[in-house]
């Protein structure tokens, strides 16, 4: 057997069996399905939520000389058009103080509109419609025109200007929705599947199946199999909702596709695949540790914690992305694994600190594999009482 052993293990592809048959054993397991229905399930729900509950038909309201004209002709052409709109009867004498407490969604005066946000283009069209066309009426009853002056007066004049109290980018309130989504999905990815490694790892050594594989195979290829194949199976789930969750996202017009979209999702990949190196290699080497899933939570702990902290920095970075702290804690290992995701796709993520960030985490990836395979080695046929890690790393 000692000949056998020694060839196995002189073997440099051996690992890639153990990935295989880690992602095969894996993928059969309900758990798996319902983790992924379940996520589905959630994005699904938190995507037609805000569609589900949208609120009636915009109100506005009207001022000027000219209120209760455009007011009648706005409700014609809306009618015309198929769009629906509310006219508001409170009488209004400050347009910009009754968007921003929501008494009205669009203020007409004789300047342009005014609203606290953005305004829906059918609206702007229907109000725009409306301003011009009475104008136009006012211009011909007040004098005579030729069927020149009639057609320039139709023409003239372009859009009514808006005006918007709190204007606000809708192309980074789709980044923000996108940034949050993302990391909230990253955080149970990286969670969910490095714990799989360790409850798996635990799981052969207390049957012995452990002692049985490393007559075949080197301690460090197995590790290395494990880690991959779990790993691949993470990014395939990872890819499976993104498809998904962005399909119906786009679909129902809640996201639009764009090419900084495009690689805010490479890059939550590339991200997932770097700290699920890093938490996995921890994961595994705590469970080497011990010798029952009752134990396994408490050797853990401290990358359960880190974990939090990350996606809680990651929340925080969302409203202030810019700050220093941020930048600074973004490219730390291993608060950068799901912090730079968020950035990035928030648009606030700086080249420099994107750069950092990947080196800083290779290198304690590096450290982390290496530290992990040395307690794995020297822990994972060690049956009994918790091993601490001094007593783990110890010749």
């Amino acid at each position: 057997m000692s000949a056998t052993r020694e060839t196995a293990q002189t073997q440099p592809g051996a690992w890639r069996l153990v990935a295989a048959r880690e992602f095969n054993e894996r993928r059969k397991e309900r758990s798996f399905y319902v983790s992924t229905l379940v996520t589905l399930g959630v994005l699904v729900v938190v995507l037609l939520l805000p569609k589900l509950f949208e609120s009636g038909p915009p109100s506005v309201a009207f001022t000027g000389p000219e209120a209760g004209a455009v007011s009648e002709t706005a409700l014609q052409i809306a009618e015309a058009s198929g769009f629906e709109l509310s006219i508001s009867v409170d009488p209004v004498t400050d347009p910009k103080q009754a968007v921003v407490d929501g008494n009205v969604d669009v203020v007409v005066t004789p300047d342009g509109l005014v609203v606290k946000e953005s305004i829906d283009p059918g609206l702007q069209a229907v109000l725009d419609a409306a301003v011009r066309q009475v104008r136009t009426v006012d211009a011909l009853t007040e004098a005579g025109l030729s069927q020149e002056q009639i057609q320039s007066a139709l023409a003239s004049g372009g859009a009514v200007p808006v005006l918007a109290v709190e204007p606000r980018d809708a192309e980074a309130s789709q980044r923000q929705g996108f940034a949050f989504a993302a990391t909230a999905i990253l955080y149970g990815q990286l969670l969910g599947y490095g714990f799989w490694v360790a409850s798996g790892v635990v799981e052969e050594k207390a049957s012995r199946v452990v002692e049985v594989l490393l007559a075949t195979i080197r301690p460090r290829q197995l590790l290395a199999g494990k880690v991959l194949g779990i790993g691949a199976l993470g990014l395939v789930q990872l890819i499976a909702i993104a498809v998904v969750g962005i399909g119906i996202a786009v679909a129902i017009g809640s996201l639009t596709w764009s090419g900084a979209l495009g690689a805010a999702i490479l890059t939550s990949f590339a991200w997932f695949l770097l700290g699920f190196a890093f938490y996995a290699a921890g994961y595994a080497a705590g469970a080497a540790r011990v010798s029952r899933q009752e134990d396994l939570q408490n050797v853990v702990t401290p990358l359960n914690l880190m974990a939090i902290g990350s996606f809680f920095g990651a929340i925080l970075a969302l409203n202030a992305g810019d700050s220093f702290w941020v930048q600074v804690v973004s490219v730390i290992p291993p608060f950068s694994a799901l912090m730079q995701p968020s950035l990035i796709a928030s648009g606030d993520a700086t080249a420099w600190s994107v750069v950092l960030a990947v080196v800083l985490m290779l290198a304690a990836i590096v450290g982390m594999v290496s530290l992990a395979a040395r307690v794995y080695e020297r822990s994972v046929l060690r049956i009994g009482a918790p091993l601490s890690l001094k007593e783990a790393l110890r010749d």
